[in-house]
């Protein structure tokens, strides 16, 4: 919208637009083929990893071990970054609270408060 132009109600105008814009079809098949090829590269390599696993292997608990790790990963990430916004002695909350006049909370420190 421009300054001092009035807007028109423009009905159909952007379907119509939709439906015949080159643009839009071409973005709709590269997304579609896409989808269609990374799920397919997923199933097959996660089928691949499960059949390897079934398998009878040296040190199988290991290797099931080092693949699960990245499960824990976001929840000790999540936990650390928790600890870090709320710490009493220069977290960015008490950062906050301190220049606005607040007494500085014991988050972590004090639960009754």
């Amino acid at each position: 919208m421009q300054i001092g132009r009035v807007d028109k109600f423009v009905w159909f105008k952007n379907f119509v637009r939709l439906f015949t814009d080159y643009k839009v079809h071409n973005s709709a098949k590269l997304t579609i083929v896409f989808i269609l090829v990374t799920v397919a590269i997923e199933i097959l390599l996660g089928l691949l990893i499960a059949l390897l696993f079934n398998q009878k292997l040296k040190h199988l608990k290991a290797y099931r071990t080092i693949m699960l790790m990245p499960l824990f990963a976001t929840p000790v990430a999540i936990g650390f970054l928790f600890l870090t916004i709320f710490y009493e002695e220069g977290g960015p909350i008490n950062g906050l609270l301190i220049p606005l006049g607040y007494k500085i909370p014991g988050f972590l420190t004090q639960p009754g408060q």
